[in-house]
């Protein structure tokens, strides 16, 4: 369904605020609060209601709800003021009162996020971890984490990110809400029980419209085998959903596996980590990818994702740049070498590449993961920040929209949005940086870059008591940074850009 008033449409298939074409970032609970809204347009809706809806009637107070209210309301171009869209009754709750001019079925027919046309789409839930062993529960996660990098390989095939399925995890949740609520016709489920040294690893396949189940086996094998596994699994379904495209893709699904399980699990527990974003969990990452690549020295997918990390400690300028990077190149280029048809790899020599300004090299590396892996959400991400930091506005935009279709719930939904506010910030919309790093905070307050960026914007745009505040908060996470730290470490490619954010800083208040 889309609704339009003035200006704006909101699709409800693909979870999209639009103003003239252009998505506007728009935080997901904001989001939900927005579509509960229009549906109740014809009358004022309470508190409580939205309470019980949005929050599922957990405790949530006034000023929290005003924040949503207010959030919507700066991405409708609305205020308090006017309260020409989002309407306050006083005592009795709130009404959204701009003409909805038509409602429509969308294109797609589909729900959240996703593909166009009759492409299979599937979402790969966390598989369950049935050993009665908590520890094992990273073994779970792992299996599901190689399914969905194995499936993302597949052209003509779209899968739900890794990250938006992983939301779901310890929830019961019916398939058919998940169907609906990210865009997918089918839903592959399972679990994982070890003991000593064996396996069983159960799956199943079933319709999202219907519930109905479509495939299920049980493989119980040596714990040496679950790269077998895995790979049985994933071809299993492609076959059931579209045989056409297991022929014309077969080669693609078959990865170089690590040679040592222990290295495997090390890999899995450091993805963990580093999708934390902190400074001690980027670190805790490192620890264990180290161990993964003593263990095999050829682990691509472990090389990639050091080279990763360890650049993206230097852009929050927890580590020396120049050795830092150097080392991340090495690493990188280790990965390349490994296995030059892994997606993680390519991934690594392209964060590199941009965080040492070589925006363009840094495209074609993201590019290339992008084409060895299409339904790899964080890819796509990369391959939008990377347009972002060069100021390549149109591009930014299309490939960060990719990847919130592709993942809407995702682990690193925030740093999407934080995508979104550096390619406003270089089209020099700052309000609408600003709100963009507003959204990526509220999902991950403690990403230090996420609040320079909202900063900058805030002090440009004028909103000196905004910018004052997300600076504070910049330098508790960041002690000791300066401006010229910042402009050393920032990837933007035209000096003039760095130029311009560090001067925002400073109308912030940063020394240096």
């Amino acid at each position: 369904m889309i609704y339009r008033f003035g200006a704006y449409s909101v699709d409800t298939g693909r979870l999209e605020l639009c103003s003239s074409g252009q998505v506007i970032p728009v935080q997901p609970q904001a989001f939900a609060l927005l579509l509960f809204l229009i549906e109740n347009h014809e009358r004022v809706v309470s508190k409580d209601e939205i309470i019980d809806n949005i929050w599922e009637g957990r405790s949530v107070s006034d000023a929290t709800l005003n924040t949503r209210i207010n959030a919507l309301r700066r991405a409708l171009g609305d205020s308090g003021e006017s309260q020409s869209v989002i309407k306050t009754f006083a005592r009795r709750g709130f009404r959204f009162v701009a003409e909805i001019e038509n409602e429509e079925e969308a294109e797609t027919g589909l729900a959240p996020s996703t593909n166009t046309g009759d492409i299979p789409s599937i979402a790969v839930m966390p598989f369950v971890n049935i050993s009665g062993n908590p520890e094992q529960e990273f073994f779970a996660d792992g299996i599901t984490e190689d399914l969905v990098t194995s499936m993302s390989r597949i052209r003509g095939f779209f899968i739900s990110g890794r990250n938006s399925t992983f939301s779901y995890k310890n929830l019961k949740t019916d398939v058919r809400t998940v169907s609906k609520e990210l865009g997918v016709r089918y839903i592959l489920e399972g679990s994982v029980r070890t003991a000593g040294n064996r396996v069983r690893v159960s799956a199943q396949l079933t319709s999202g419209d219907t519930g109905e189940q479509l495939w299920a086996d049980r493989y119980d094998r040596d714990l040496t085998d679950i790269f077998a596994i895995q790979d049985e699994v994933t071809e299993s379904v492609i076959g059931q959903l579209a045989p056409e495209l297991y022929a014309a893709e077969h080669s693609r699904l078959h990865r170089k596996p690590p040679q040592s399980l222990d290295a495997w699990e090390c890999f899995v527990r450091a993805m963990h980590q580093y999708s934390k974003q902190s400074a001690q969990s980027s670190a805790e990452a490192l620890e264990y990818l180290d161990r993964a690549i003593k263990l095999d020295a050829g682990y691509a997918q472990a090389l990639g994702l050091y080279a990763i990390t360890l650049s993206w400690r230097v852009i929050q300028r927890l580590e020396p740049f120049e050795e830092s990077i150097k080392k991340s190149l090495d690493y990188a280029n280790l990965a390349i070498a490994a296995d030059a048809n892994e997606a993680w790899a390519h991934m690594g020599h392209g964060m590199v590449l941009m965080v040492g300004r070589e925006g363009a090299k840094a495209t074609l590396s993201f590019n290339r993961a992008v084409e060895l892996s299409p339904n790899f959400a964080y890819a796509h991400a990369m391959l939008g920040a990377a347009s972002a930091y060069g100021g390549r506005f149109d591009a930014a935009i299309k490939a960060i929209r990719r990847a919130v279709k592709l993942s809407p719930r995702d682990t690193f939904l925030d740093k999407f949005y934080l995508y979104y506010s550096i390619a406003y910030f270089q089209d020099g919309d700052y309000g609408k940086a600003a709100l963009s790093a507003e959204q990526a905070i509220q999902l991950k307050p403690e990403h230090p870059n996420t609040h320079m960026l909202a900063a900058a914007s805030y002090a440009l745009d004028g909103n000196d008591s905004s910018a004052k505040a997300a600076l504070d908060i910049f330098k508790n996470l960041v002690p000791g940074t300066n401006a010229a730290t910042v402009e050393r470490a920032i990837a933007f490619e035209n000096p003039d850009d760095r130029q311009r954010l560090v001067n925002g800083l400073r109308l912030a208040g940063l020394d240096g």
